[in-house]
């Protein structure tokens, strides 16, 4: 069960960051070019949203069920808290990912309850580029000490 759920946390990663970049940029571009709010930009931030809600249930249930990086962390805080590789899963990739999953969450929430276009493009590229930086600055890179494949297999 852990081996399938962390490569479809693996694999979703790119949906999350397709998405999220894709939002970020039309965000950028209609607040640029003072364009309308088109049912394509809708489509493309409820994606990054949802694609990123599911991410989240995944990490979730790695994190608090299935990983036995984290058990260990969970075992000795102490222990934990000095080595970069158990902090970095059980603290610092975790609330960077729940703190961009809010910023997606806001910039939603903000989008649909406004009217003027250019405030959503403005808010999508605001908000959702935070987001993404912050996705970006969680994922364990390969070659960094605690990264891990860019694609995990089944």
């Amino acid at each position: 069960m852990y081996t399938l759920v962390l490569a479809l946390h693996s694999l979703i990663r790119w949906a999350v960051l397709g998405f999220g970049i894709l939002a970020a940029v039309r965000g950028l571009l209609g607040w640029a070019r003072r364009a309308p709010w088109t049912g394509t930009d809708e489509r493309v931030s409820f994606w990054a949203v949802m694609s990123m809600d599911l991410q989240a249930l995944l990490g979730i249930l790695l994190y608090a069920v299935l990983s036995p990086l984290t058990a260990a962390a969970f075992h000795n805080w102490s222990f934990a808290m000095r080595d970069a590789g158990l902090r970095f899963w059980a603290v610092e990739h975790v609330t960077m990912m729940i703190a961009a999953l809010a910023l997606l969450h806001i910039a939603r929430v903000r989008i649909r309850r406004t009217a003027d276009p250019v405030a959503k493009h403005r808010t999508a590229a605001v908000l959702i580029s935070l987001s993404m930086i912050l996705v970006l600055a969680g994922i364990p890179w390969p070659g960094l000490a605690y990264g891990r494949p860019l694609l995990r297999m089944f």
